[in-house]
This record gives structure tokens, C-alpha cells and sequence, in this order.
């Protein structure tokens, strides 16, 4: 068995809204081998929070209109890939370019495994993903993450959690959002 590379982190509420629906979110991340797997942790205000309800784990698109949890993984260059996980099991995959630029479906090897069991004040949304789908180029790299939530109320208030905000409106695409480094050194 390879390297194991782990890391817990604490997201941040944006300033722009969505008080009171989510007390913390907290994101266990974990490679070996190919392998991505993501531990999001809710805390909501009870009945505060509106979670998908379990559907196909097919590819969907607009996930993040509801509760969603996110990952963006960028290497040395400006393309990167944005996974949106639902607590429903549908999840989508893609790649850019550069900043929001040539959006295009990421093909991976297998769908992403989500589960999400939940409670009155809490949800735990895990996923893990099979990176055997990148370049070997970019798989071989140090790895810049982006973690983020989409958390919506039972009022429809959204609100937007991440690593990193940048200044202004949330945008998870933007450069101050990746910020976790995984070394490649670290992890292979």
C-alpha cells in the first residue's frame, strides 16, 4: 500500500448571507493511491437545513442550486477540475480550461461513491473519488484544493462555505479559493 496523505480542515461562512443555517462545516480529505475520499461535516441549526432527497447517483447538472458539497483540484497550470457532490448521490464532474473558461464534462473511470447519512443537526456527506481519470502530468503534480459547500435552508436561503473567500461576491472558482496544498511528494 502507497502513501496515505490526510488533512482536516474548517471552512468558513461567506459574509453574504446564510446565517444560522450551518454552525460549522468541517472537511476530512484523504488520498491514497488514486483514491479521494471526502468527509464533509454539517453541524445545522436544527431543521435549519434542506438536504436533497436521495435520488440515482447518476451525473446531474445544477447541483449547485441546493445543498451541495464541492471540490476543485488545479495542478501547475491554469486548467483545473470542479466535483459537485449531492447528499442525494448524484454528483457531477468537470474540467476548465483556465477561471471559468472552456467548461467542459470531466469523463471519469467511475462515478464518485456518496453517502450521507443525517440527522436533526447534522450531516455527513462522504464521497470518494477515483483519480485514475487525470493526466499523468497533472496527477503526478503538486495539487491545489478547493473545498466548499453550498448549504440551502428549509427557507431557500443559500449560503456558501469554503476554505478561502475571495473578496466580494462567493466565487469557488476563483484563485483564493484553492487553498489547500497537497504535496505530490506527500502522497505518492
Amino acid at each position: 500500500m502507497g502513501t496515505i496523505w490526510q488533512h482536516r480542515s474548517s471552512l468558513c461562512l461567506h459574509p453574504a448571507g446564510g446565517d444560522g443555517i450551518a454552525r460549522a462545516i468541517d472537511v476530512d480529505v484523504r488520498v491514497s493511491g488514486a483514491i479521494l475520499a471526502l468527509t464533509y461535516t454539517i453541524l445545522a441549526t436544527k431543521g435549519a437545513l434542506r438536504i436533497p432527497a436521495a435520488a440515482e447517483a447518476v451525473r446531474t447538472d445544477g447541483l449547485w442550486q441546493t445543498s451541495c458539497c464541492e471540490l476543485f483540484l488545479k495542478a501547475g497550470g491554469p486548467d483545473y477540475f470542479e466535483f459537485n457532490l449531492s447528499p442525494s448521490s448524484q454528483w457531477a464532474a468537470y474540467h476548465f480550461a483556465d477561471y471559468r473558461e472552456d467548461m467542459a464534462e470531466a469523463y471519469l473511470n467511475a462515478p464518485p461513491a456518496i453517502s450521507c447519512p443525517q440527522g436533526p443537526e447534522a450531516a455527513v456527506l462522504s464521497a470518494q473519488i477515483d483519480l485514475t481519470f487525470l493526466p499523468s502530468d497533472f496527477a503526478a503534480a503538486d495539487w491545489r484544493l478547493g473545498l466548499s459547500c453550498v448549504i440551502e435552508g428549509a427557507d431557500g436561503a443559500k449560503a456558501y462555505w469554503a476554505l478561502n473567500h475571495p473578496p466580494e461576491k462567493p466565487d469557488f472558482h476563483h484563485e483564493d479559493c484553492f487553498a489547500l496544498t497537497v504535496r505530490a511528494a506527500e502522497r505518492l
